[in-house]
């Protein structure tokens, strides 16, 4: 019995899946996948990589299909985006322990080994990344800092590097949850609102040296509505009363200090009470904000719960290469 449960416990800590997302990525994929292999040949446990094509319009595809096992890949049948292409890529993975890192080559794999022996040292769920010296403009990296910060103040989750795609964490943390829009980037925070624990490293972080970076600054905005939502699904599943009382708290505060108001208006004979217009119509268009507001983020949650329990399929899949059938 010891010697079952021990031959478990090397196994959770030794057999990786690697999932790599690309999207217009062609020059990248033969470096990358060399220096993967290299690092993982070196560790010298079973492990496989799985790259996730979301749907290139250039020769990432066929170079990915070129590549000789343990390397397996999965082409989305539209683009939709980097977190869904690691959602599929998950999905169709082997094994429960995965290591994601992006496939522009300013994650580095020399790291992997690194965060590997982190989670062997126990405690935790996640190892994530940190860029030691990030080498991208100024503006993206204030961006950052600012999206950071906001994470912190909204979930209380202190995560340093959000924007750091390489890290390691177990699989069966995904299943009760999905991947969209930019939740890659607001994964640790949704998983640690959950219970899971986590850990951060040191990482390096290297310039672009091929292709164009594919998301704009407008991306913050994405981030922000994600990291709203994470925190709306942890009350959703906990306490839904607090978080529409909250909401309710709002509206009356808000109407309260608009009807004293009209009454100071009538009162100093500013205008008369039945003639606020002005102040009616910001009633009616800050009601109905509120109750859009409420109505979309209780739709997305009804949404990502017919996902998890396959209701709705979240991608299609046009292509493949020594995928197992699922």
């Amino acid at each position: 019995m010891n010697d079952t449960v021990s031959q478990d416990k090397i196994e959770e800590t030794s057999i990786f899946s690697l999932i790599v997302p690309c999207y217009n990525e062609e020059d990248n994929i033969g470096i990358l996948s060399s220096e993967i292999s290299k690092v993982m040949n070196e560790i010298n446990n079973p492990w496989e990589c799985l790259w996730v094509d979301d749907c290139s319009s250039d020769a990432t595809w066929k170079n990915i299909i070129s590549l000789d096992n343990p390397n397996r890949g999965l082409r989305l049948e539209r683009n939709s985006g980097q977190s869904t292409a690691i959602m599929a890529g998950i999905d169709n993975s082997k094994y429960d322990l995965i290591i994601t890192l992006d496939g522009d080559l300013q994650n580095d794999p020399a790291d992997i080994p690194r965060l590997i022996a982190e989670y062997r040292r126990g405690g935790v769920d996640i190892v994530a990344g940190v860029r030691k010296k990030r080498n991208d403009r100024w503006l993206r990296k204030y961006l950052s800092k600012i999206a950071n910060s906001i994470s912190k103040k909204i979930t209380g989750v202190h995560i340093s590097d959000l924007g750091c795609t390489i890290r390691i964490f177990k699989k069966p943390l995904l299943q009760q949850t999905r991947l969209f829009g930019e939740m890659h980037r607001i994964l640790i925070v949704h998983l640690v609102l959950n219970g899971a624990k986590f850990r951060e490293i040191q990482v390096n972080h290297r310039p672009r040296l091929y292709g164009k970076s594919k998301y704009g600054y407008s991306r913050i905005f994405k981030f922000i509505n994600d990291v709203l939502l994470a925190k709306t699904l942890q009350l959703m599943n906990t306490k839904p009363l607090y978080l529409f009382s909250f909401s309710s708290s709002i509206v009356l505060v808000l109407s309260a200090i608009l009807f004293f108001t009209a009454i100071g208006f009538r009162i100093f004979g500013i205008k008369e009470y039945l003639d606020t217009s002005l102040i009616s119509g910001s009633i009616v268009l800050f009601s109905t904000s509120l109750v859009l507001t409420s109505i979309g983020l209780l739709a997305e949650t009804l949404l990502r719960q017919n996902y998890v329990l396959g209701v709705i399929k979240q991608y299609k899949i046009s292509d493949s290469n020594n995928i197992l059938s699922i």
